[in-house]
């Protein structure tokens, strides 16, 4: 099997295995204790939201990986993809464990300008990986958006 699937594939695994470890127990009771804004999607939805988010780094991951080391704008592509995972997984302690929902949202607008740097990143060197990239820096702007009015409906100021 090509080793560049295998990595790709490695990646998912990880994020999904740190995902699991930064949020925690009780994920479904907390978030049934929250507050959603009316354009919020139901649980099942979520999940669905979580594999595509997978296939996108995926996908994006292993046509990285099929690029020679020494093609421009590889490496930092690279390692800002990894680093969108990690953090990724790390918005979990933010959200699950620390439960709050503040710092949450502040830590999100950072992250987005990581996400935006490595879809520009893939966009120097590889069309169909920014291509894919690009809807998940669109599904940002509706999470960010939705992470503002959650942190806001149960911050008790309305």
């Amino acid at each position: 099997m090509n080793p560049n699937i295998l990595t790709a594939l490695a990646v998912c695994i990880v994020g999904v295995l740190l995902e699991g470890l930064c949020a925690g127990s009780g994920v479904k009771r907390y978030l049934g204790e929250l507050e959603w804004p009316s354009f919020s999607p139901p649980l099942w939805a979520w999940y669905t939201i979580g594999v595509v988010y997978y296939v996108v780094v995926f996908v994006c991951a292993y046509r990285v990986l099929q690029h020679p080391a020494t093609a421009s704008f590889r490496s930092a592509a690279l390692t800002l993809l990894l680093v969108i995972v990690a953090l990724n997984a790390f918005w979990n302690v933010l959200f699950f464990r620390a439960k709050n929902l503040q710092a949450t949202f502040v830590f999100s607008m950072g992250y987005s300008v990581i996400v935006i740097g490595c879809w520009y990143c893939l966009s120097r060197f590889d069309h169909l990986a920014a291509f894919v990239f690009g809807f998940y820096l669109i599904y940002l702007i509706y999470a960010n958006v939705l992470g503002y009015r959650l942190w806001r409906l149960n911050s008790g100021a309305r």
